[in-house]
This record gives structure tokens, C-alpha cells and sequence, in this order.
């Protein structure tokens, strides 16, 4: 059986699960330090990031119908018809820059963090600024059309719109 919207009542106790995940991705990258030598302290923070901005991006871009499972949670639950343009990104190889889609970032990102396999070989230089952005403008877009009674839930776990 395929997936089915989420109650009324189940959305509502998923909020503080979505506004966790864009309060922790907001934090994570105030916390991150540039540079390529790392204590055990700034990779966890990296990899905490990285494990919400996988969230985040799911959440705001969705798969394919056929892929989506049973209990997942999507904005769209939340703001019928929310559907999110996808945004210019560009990913480094070998110091050439190329388009990628959300999909691709999203691979990327989940072969770093939850994946021990040969693709954590390839040499893609992600900042977590390009990261961050495309998150946070998920965030923006979503919490500037997500309504009542929802719309006050995400204030009272203090994530806001920046212009609430």
C-alpha cells in the first residue's frame, strides 16, 4: 500500500519534528568552523548539519511519488499545492563548476554521512554555505505559507519566518 496523507492530529505532533530539524540546521552552521582540519567536536557539528539539511531537503523536495513511504511527512501536508522551485546549484570537480539538481545534492550529501562506500572517494567541494542556502530557503519559502493552526505551533518552538 502507498502512501497516505498524514491526519490533522499527526501533523500537528510532527511540528516540533520539522521545526527541531530547522532550528538544529540554522545552529549546526552557526557553529561550523572553515577549515580542513577538524576536532571530534566540529565533525559532529558538521555531521549534524549535514543529517538535518538531509531531512530538510526531502521534506521541502519530496521523491517521486512511487518513492515516497508510508509515514513520511512532506510540506506539502502542511500547505496544499506547496511546491518549491529547484534552485541553481552548482557543485566543484576538479575546479569545474557544474549544475546539479536537488536530487543529486541530496545523493551526495547521504553518501557522506550515512554511507561507507567507494563514491566517499569522489572529490566534490560542497561548501555548507550553498548548502545551507538551499536549505534555509526551503525554510523561508515554507514558513511564509504554512497557516493556522500550524503556523503558531512552529513560533512556540521558536522557528520563525524572518520577516514573522
Amino acid at each position: 500500500m502507498g502512501r497516505t496523507a498524514p491526519k490533522h492530529l499527526e501533523l500537528m505532533d510532527m511540528v516540533e519534528h520539522v521545526a527541531f530539524d530547522i532550528g538544529q540546521l540554522r545552529q549546526q552552521f552557526d557553529s561550523l568552523k572553515p577549515g580542513v582540519a577538524r576536532t571530534g567536536a566540529d565533525n559532529a557539528a558538521l555531521y549534524s548539519f549535514l543529517l538535518h539539511a538531509r531531512n530538510l531537503l526531502g521534506f521541502y523536495w519530496p521523491p517521486p511519488k512511487k518513492d515516497q513511504r508510508k509515514g513520511d511527512v512532506y510540506a506539502f501536508d502542511y500547505v496544499s499545492g506547496f511546491v518549491l522551485a529547484q534552485p541553481p546549484i552548482t557543485k566543484s570537480v576538479d575546479g569545474v563548476e557544474q549544475p546539479v539538481g536537488i536530487a543529486e545534492l541530496k545523493r551526495v550529501i547521504s553518501t557522506k554521512v550515512a554511507h561507507i562506500c567507494l563514491d566517499r572517494r569522489e572529490r566534490v567541494a560542497w561548501t555548507t554555505g550553498v548548502i545551507y542556502e538551499v536549505c534555509n530557503h526551503g525554510s523561508e519559502e515554507f514558513l511564509v505559507q504554512v497557516q493556522e493552526p500550524y503556523r503558531s505551533m512552529f513560533r512556540q518552538h521558536k522557528v520563525n519566518h524572518h520577516g514573522w
